[in-house]
């Protein structure tokens, strides 16, 4: 196999290992924002049920 093959392997790998690692980060981070607002979301919606619905368009 000559070099320049090699490298293009070694690049795609490399590639696309950095795209899962990439992924799986920007996948956990989400998963960890959407849970820690989960309960922030809960207590707003019940805010947003006590006001009057004027109110609630400028929220």
């Amino acid at each position: 196999m000559s070099e320049s093959t090699e490298e293009t392997i070694f690049i795609s790998v490399a590639a696309i290992i950095f795209a899962i690692a990439f992924t799986t980060v920007v996948a956990f981070v989400y998963y960890r924002k959407n849970r820690a607002s989960a309960s922030r979301g809960a207590r707003r919606d019940v805010e947003l049920a006590a006001m009057p619905s004027r109110e609630q368009h400028f929220r």
